[in-house]
C-alpha cells in the first residue's frame, strides 16, 4: 500500500458536472468539506438512481507524528453533497468504492502502521455515516498491502485484488483476490499469480462475471471469473523482448472484456520504440489475439506510461494512452469495436520534446447512452516535482467517433490527483488542487463541489 507522503501543498477536490458532450463550460466548484490539511486520493460511485459516494484522504500532523484518516461524503439524487464523516480507525488508507443499485455502499480500505500488521477490510452500508464493523479480508504478518483495486456490479457482486508480499524473505509481490456474491460476505482470499507482479487491475460486468489481470516481470497476464469461480492464467502478451508499462481493463454487461497497456522494448536506447496494446475478449470465449494501435520513439528522460480503457456500449470501448508523434508528446486515443480499433485521435496540444511538461492521471470513463470522455492532468512549465501547477482536462467522444476538448480549470485553479465518474445525468471530477506553497507553513485543504445538469 502506497503511504502519502506529508507535502507542502494546499489541496482542493472538486466535484465537477459537465454538460452534454457538445459543451466545453463546466460549472465553478464550490466547497463541500472542512478545511483540514493533506487531502489526498479521490475517488466517486454512482448508482442509476443519481446517487453518489465521494472518498479521499486527509493526514493530520506531520512526520512520524502525523495520521492518514479516510472520510466520506454522500451526493443525493439532486447533486448536493452532505458533510463528509470519518471512517475507520487512523491509518486507514482507500483502495476503491462503490454503489449498488439499492443503495448499498461497499468501501475497500487498508489499515497499514509501521511496525504492525497491515489488514485488508471492506466496510458496507448504506451511506457514509452508516457503516458497521468492517469485515477483515486478510491480516499479513508482513506490513506490505499494495495497490488495492475494487469492482462490482449493480446487484452487489464484488472482487477486491491487490499486492502483497508472500513472505518475509520474498522479493517480489503476488497477486491477492477475494471476491463476493451479491448478498454475501466475501469469500476467502486468494493467491491467484505467480511471483513478480507490479501492477494489478480489475473490472465486473453486469453479470457477476470479472476479469482480474496484472504486470508480471514485464508481461501482461488475465483470468477471468464469476463468483468463486476462476479461470486459468491466460498469458495477453508472449514477446518477451516486450516490458508491460502500466495497464487498464475494462468490461461491459454482456461480460465483453478488454485489457490495454503500453509497453516497450526491454532494452531503452534511443531508437527503441513504445507501444499501446489492447486484447479483446468477447463473453464466453477466450482472449483474441493482442492488438497493436500505435507505436512511436522513445525519449528515455521523459515519463512514459499511462493508459485507459472503458466500454461505452455493448462491445464498443476506447482506449487513450500516453504517446507521441511528429508535433510531441500528447494524449492520443482511439474507439475500438469488438477488438478493433479505429482512427488514432490526438486529444491534447503536441508538447514539443524535449521539455518538463508531462500529463498524468490518465483515465476513460464510460457512461449510459453511449457517452465516454478521457481525463487527465496536465503540468506546467514548473513540472511535476514541485506540484505547484497543472490544470484538468476532459475530451468527449461525439457520436461521430472524435474527441472534443474540455477544459475543467484553467491558468487560476490548479489541479491534480483528479479521478472522473459518470452520473447518471452529469460527469463528474474530482480533483485537488494547490493554492500557495510557504516554507514550514501547514497549508489548508478542503473538497470543492458544484453540479451543472
Amino acid at each position: 500500500m502506497r503511504h502519502i507522503r506529508p507535502r507542502a501543498l494546499a489541496l482542493a477536490l472538486a466535484l465537477t458536472v459537465a454538460a452534454p458532450a457538445s459543451a466545453a463550460d463546466w460549472s465553478t466548484p464550490k466547497r463541500i468539506s472542512d478545511v483540514s490539511t493533506f487531502a489526498s486520493r479521490p475517488f466517486i460511485a454512482f448508482n442509476a438512481s443519481g446517487r453518489g459516494l465521494a472518498g479521499f484522504e486527509q493526514q493530520f500532523g506531520l512526520g512520524n507524528a502525523g495520521h492518514n484518516r479516510l472520510f466520506l461524503a454522500n451526493r443525493d439524487a439532486a447533486g448536493g453533497f452532505g458533510r463528509p464523516r470519518r471512517l475507520g480507525p487512523d491509518e486507514l488508507f482507500l483502495g476503491g468504492l462503490w454503489l449498488d443499485r439499492r443503495g448499498r455502499s461497499t468501501v475497500l480500505a487498508v489499515f497499514s502502521k509501521g511496525g504492525q500488521r497491515d489488514r485488508m477490510e471492506v466496510y458496507s452500508g448504506a451511506g457514509a455515516g452508516s457503516f458497521g464493523r468492517p469485515q477483515v479480508l486478510r491480516t499479513s504478518p508482513y506490513t506490505f498491502m499494495r495497490t488495492p483495486k475494487l469492482a462490482a456490479d449493480a446487484a452487489g457482486d464484488a472482487s477486491a485484488i491487490w499486492r502483497e508480499l508472500p513472505r518475509q524473505s520474498a522479493g517480489s509481490d503476488v497477486a491477492m483476490l477475494a471476491t463476493r456474491s451479491a448478498g454475501h460476505p466475501f469469500g476467502r482470499v486468494r493467491r491467484v499469480s505467480s511471483a513478480g507482479v507490479v501492477d494489478v487491475e480489475v473490472a465486473m460486468g453486469g453479470n457477476g462475471d470479472f476479469v482480474v489481470t496484472w504486470l508480471r516481470r514485464g508481461l501482461v497476464e488475465a483470468r477471468i471469473g464469476h463468483g468463486s469461480k476462476l479461470g486459468p492464467v491466460l498469458r495477453l502478451a508472449n514477446n518477451h523482448r516486450e516490458r508491460g508499462v502500466s495497464l487498464a481493463v475494462t468490461m461491459d454487461a454482456r461480460g465483453d472484456a478488454l485489457v490495454a497497456w503500453t509497453s516497450h522494448a526491454r532494452t531503452l536506447i534511443p531508437s527503441a520504440t513504445e507501444h499501446a496494446n489492447l486484447a479483446y475478449r468477447p463473453a464466453g470465449h477466450g482472449f483474441m489475439p493482442l492488438k497493436q494501435v500505435a507505436s512511436w520513439g522513445i525519449q528515455p528522460q521523459l515519463t512514459m506510461g499511462g493508459v485507459g480503457a472503458a466500454f461505452y456500449a455493448t462491445g464498443k470501448a476506447v482506449v487513450a494512452w500516453n504517446g507521441r508523434d511528429a508535433g510531441g508528446d500528447g494524449v492520443f486515443a482511439v474507439p475500438a469495436t469488438r477488438g478493433i480499433p479505429g482512427a488514432v485521435g490526438r486529444l491534447s496540444s503536441p508538447i514539443p520534446q524535449p521539455g518538463v511538461e508531462e500529463h498524468d492521471q490518465l483515465q476513460a470513463v464510460a457512461g449510459g447512452r453511449g457517452l465516454a470522455s478521457v481525463g487527465w492532468t496536465h503540468f506546467g512549465p514548473a513540472g511535476a516535482a514541485t506540484e505547484s501547477q497543472g490544470h484538468l482536462l476532459v475530451s468527449d467522444l461525439s457520436p461521430a467517433g472524435r474527441f472534443t476538448l474540455q477544459p475543467v480549470t484553467g491558468p487560476t485553479v490548479a489541479a491534480l490527483d483528479a479521478t472522473l465518474a459518470y452520473g447518471p445525468r452529469d460527469l463528474v471530477a474530482l480533483w485537488r488542487t494547490q493554492a500557495s506553497v510557504q516554507a514550514f507553513t501547514t497549508p489548508h485543504e478542503f473538497i470543492d463541489a458544484s453540479a451543472r445538469r
